[in-house]
């Protein structure tokens, strides 16, 4: 990771979403979401081809009727972003295969959609921001990923530097 920009995962989410809709619509996915600021600090872009990467699967290897929902936040000091849809049984044996590139469920192979890179991009984009991928098969189908990353503090306000700045100032005169 060569940047440490503040980044909110929160946006990134509405950001994601747009370009999934008219795919969602047009299967009948309803797309839900419960957001928050998620701040975090890292590369700006890749976090959001995550997201983006995640909801476009999450859309993709669903079923008519389905359902994506997406989270965004913080808990225990990490900033966060789940997507649960409904689809297809995944077999809990493969779910961990599913991140790794060129791989994807059995029927997924010849749909047509992709080349099996979405889900190992995602893994990447954890390991280079020192986060944690937390996948998880659904028992009635589909699946629920959670991606954690350490939340970052909002900026300092300008007052707040200025305060930080005097206080070391006045402790190296000492």
């Amino acid at each position: 990771m060569t940047t440490h920009e503040l980044v909110d995962l929160e946006a990134a989410v509405q950001d994601a979403i747009d370009p999934v809709e008219g795919l969602a619509r047009r299967a009948n996915i309803g797309i839900y979401a419960d957001l928050s600021p998620a701040p975090t600090r890292g590369d700006r872009l890749l976090p959001e081809r995550l997201i983006a990467n995640l909801l476009d699967n999450a859309v993709r290897y669903n079923h008519n009727g389905g359902f994506v929902k997406v989270l965004a936040g913080t808990s225990d000091g990490a900033s966060y972003v789940t997507v649960i849809n409904s689809g297809q049984l995944v077999p809990e044996s493969q779910v961990s295969l599913l991140f790794e590139p060129f791989t994807r469920l059995g029927e997924r192979i010849n749909n047509g959609d992709g080349v099996g890179l979405g889900l190992s991009i995602v893994s990447s984009v954890v390991t280079a921001h020192h986060g944690k991928l937390l996948p998880q098969a659904l028992p009635d189908g589909g699946m629920r990923i959670s991606v954690r990353f350490q939340a970052a503090e909002a900026p300092l306000t300008s007052e707040q530097d200025r305060n930080i700045r005097q206080e070391s100032s006045t402790a190296a005169v000492e």
